[in-house]
């Protein structure tokens, strides 16, 4: 099996948004099985002193991967993928993650909610 190596300055800068909607939190609740009171219920996460339910921190980094996806096994596999939780993502936000290259084999990738608070940060190195 060939694999053909992409520039990764021919994909990317490259931004898309993602609506958080409940039906992810509770899907990946279950097959996690992270059932944590503040994923689940409005009222345990406002009691905790969150505003809304708050995304789990490892959903939001698995729907940040969507930005590389088309890349994936074709052209390119992740090798490893750091990132920083900055701040909580809730149900109903509007995650905007955007990928700009750093190195000819990684990029950065930064995520800001619908008010332009930086949430996640990180980066991928493909091989």
């Amino acid at each position: 099996m060939t694999i053909i190596h992409m520039n990764l300055q021919a994909f990317f800068p490259k931004t898309i948004m993602i609506p958080i909607t409940d039906k992810m939190v509770e899907n990946y609740a279950k097959v996690s099985q992270d059932l944590n009171p503040i994923h689940m219920s409005i009222d345990a996460a406002q009691q905790a002193g969150f505003p809304q339910k708050v995304v789990h921190g490892m959903l939001t980094m698995a729907i940040s991967t969507r930005l590389v996806s088309p890349l994936l096994g074709r052209t390119q596999m992740i090798q490893s993928y750091q990132m920083k939780l900055i701040a909580p993502v809730y149900v109903n936000d509007q995650l905007t993650v955007t990928g700009s290259v750093l190195s000819s084999n990684e990029i950065k990738i930064l995520g800001e909610n619908q008010n332009g608070k930086i949430v996640i940060k990180g980066n991928m190195r493909f091989r």
